[in-house]
């Protein structure tokens, strides 16, 4: 049932909102409900900021030889339940887990295997300290104090303490935002974030990058961090903050080569922490943040970090926040363009890195045995190099996605005519090329649907590949990918316009494909209407909003419908007069679709891009 919401003052207008929820969902609702219960001075709403900072609501146990459980390749401690408490911090990290149970006495074993009494042990442990400090319960913004106490994070120098407060900043973030708090139940405590931490420090922890001085780390015009332990000045990429790890070899005995994308196995500040632990003999150059895709560098693209064994030589390698197991609620979009824009950056350096050819494939569940790519293929997963055992980043990377954030579309050759031939690069006579990627799009004007019909097609199998588009850009949805020499067969486009997009790899061609296409048009009725001219719909492509100027028009308009490609009805407009009507589209995907208006002189179709 479509909902009837106020519009203008003339119009009603109803929509199907389809807005994406980027919310986690909370399996332990009732777990938490029991530990606030038992120990009332926990603040509500503190236990499930922890939760989520720390494993976003996933109640972590370790089983042995669970494919999904491999470990992080960067030697990360593990952490248990649903809290994501330390037993064995290496002699680096704090064993919160043993000082929680001995403040709790719950013993080590239930707190790892029962949800319960992990979120309890942590709450029990939680009002004590609260109790011990003499810090008021109802005093949030002191409560830092209690979080330090039961965190695993060691403060050792400035770069432990900038990871200890990245940490007590995504908890503070967490119970400061609206939607979460109307989402998970808890009440807004009217937190001042840059009065907790400190105007520059809280610029610094917020900000999705900084600037870099000789003399400080600055961030919005501000001196946060002092160079002391900071020697080593990055100009490698602008936007983020520098963090040195003790951890590197000096230069690079190959040239730079291949991007590695990494998932921690942990959060964003245990691994800033853990590289700084000499012992742990690991680290990579950059670590991003699932929240809000903040990055942070801790070693020289030009020195060699530690990250994928025998393979440092020539890899330049970036951690993410989160876990494979849970990827679907770690690898967020916002985590993914803010590396994908520096991986963009990386490949415009002088290091031969060809963006057109990162995989681009599913995400893969296994190690090297299972998901090993060649060398063609530059920018991959740690489970696709070789000689590896992990499997990060996993099955829920969006490879695709990263694709298209990293490579900027190349000019589009437009088709127009109703109908015509469409051939690869090479024409119907000879081989494309290596390390292309085009875009084609057939869009007759006024064209209902396209038909492509393949007389022949043959492109190198598994490497190579023609991905067809229903609709005008790639964000529109995809028909199918073709490789090898299966003919795709018969395509048909039903929105109007058909993209076909190819991308080769920098080995082996092949004969390519021999096409041809057909359109329908579109039947409007709109040459019986004498003034559809002065009907105006802008802008035209559209992304947050489109205005349907009717001022011009002479008739009466009873009705406006606008479709989507499939022919659903998303809004219906009744008894509008004529005026200019705004209507909000910021909930559209990308795509062509049809705006369509019933006069007392006929029906006028128009079309509408929406391209985000």
């Amino acid at each position: 049932m479509k909902r009837i919401l106020p519009f203008v003052v003339f119009c009603f207008i109803s929509l199907r909102i389809s807005a994406q929820d980027i919310r986690v969902e909370n399996k332990y609702e009732a777990e938490f409900n029991a530990a606030y219960a038992a120990y009332p001075n926990v603040p509500r709403g503190m236990l499930e900021a922890v939760s989520f900072t720390m494993t976003r609501f996933n109640h972590i146990q370790h089983i042995s030889g669970d494919v999904n459980d491999p470990g992080s390749c960067t030697g990360l401690p593990k952490v248990y339940g649903v809290m994501g408490l330390t037993l064995d911090g290496q002699n680096y990290f704090r064993n919160n887990l043993n000082m929680i149970s001995g403040m709790s006495g719950y013993s080590i074993a239930d707190i790892i295997s029962s949800p319960l009494i992990n979120i309890k042990a942590f709450a029990k442990a939680y009002q004590l300290v609260l109790a011990q400090k003499g810090i008021n319960p109802g005093s949030i913004e002191t409560h830092s104090t209690v979080l330090n106490e039961l965190s695993e994070l060691p403060v050792k120098d400035i770069q432990t303490d900038f990871a200890l407060n990245s940490y007590l900043y995504s908890v503070y973030s967490f119970l400061s935002t609206p939607e979460y708090q109307t989402y998970y139940g808890f009440p807004d405590y009217h937190l001042n974030l840059p009065i907790i931490f400190g105007e520059n420090n809280y610029k610094v922890l917020s900000a999705p990058g900084v600037t870099l001085t000789d003399h400080a780390v600055i961030g919005s015009g501000d001196r946060i961090y002092q160079p002391s332990v900071m020697s080593a000045q990055s100009t490698d990429y602008g936007p983020a903050l520098w963090v040195a790890s003790p951890n590197f070899n000096t230069g690079r005995t190959m040239p730079i080569s291949v991007v590695i994308v990494h998932d921690i196995e942990g959060t964003y500040a245990s691994c800033i922490s853990w590289f700084q632990n000499t012992a742990s003999q690991v680290s990579a150059h950059y670590v991003a943040r699932s929240s809000d895709g903040q990055i942070t560098q801790m070693v020289l693209e030009s020195d060699k970090a530690w990250h994928v064994g025998s393979e440092n030589a020539y890899c330049i390698g970036i951690e993410h926040e989160g876990y494979v197991a849970t990827g679907n609620t770690w690898y967020t979009k916002t985590m993914l363009n803010s590396t994908a824009l520096m991986v963009k950056t990386i490949c415009g350096k002088s290091y031969g890195i060809n963006p057109i050819e990162a995989y681009y494939g599913p995400g893969c569940t296994g190690s090297t045995s299972a998901c090993l790519q060649s060398t063609c293929t530059v920018i991959k997963g740690h489970q696709m190099l070789p000689n590896q055992t992990h499997t990060d980043p996993g099955v829920y990377w969006d490879w695709a996605y990263y694709y298209l954030q990293i490579n900027s579309n190349p000019k589009i050759t437009t088709m127009k005519t109703a109908s015509g031939n469409f051939y690869d690069s090479g024409g119907p006579t000879n081989n494309y090329s290596n390390s292309e990627r085009t875009l084609t799009l057939m869009a007759p004007p006024g064209a209902s649907s396209v038909t492509l019909t393949f007389k022949s097609f043959a492109t190198q199998a598994a490497t190579d590949h023609l991905i067809l588009y229903d609709g005008i850009t790639t964000a529109a949805p995809v028909i199918g990918s073709y490789s090898g020499t299966t003919s795709p067969g018969t395509i048909t486009a039903s929105s109007g316009a058909l993209l076909a997009e190819f991308r080769s790899d920098c080995s082996t061609t092949a004969a390519g494909w021999s096409a041809s296409y057909t359109s329908k048009s579109v039947s409007t009725g709109i040459e019986s209407i004498a003034s559809a001219g002065s009907v105006t719909i802008y802008p035209n492509p559209a992304n947050e909003q489109v205005t349907i100027d009717l001022n011009g028009f002479s008739g009466t308009v009873k009705q406006i419908e606008i479709y989507d490609r499939i022919g659903r009805e998303l809004v219906t407009l009744n008894n509008c007069r004529n005026e200019s009507i705004v209507i909000p589209i910021s909930d559209f995907s990308s795509g062509l679709y049809i705006i369509r208006l019933i006069t007392d002189q006929g029906v006028l179709a128009k079309r509408l891009e929406v391209n985000k």
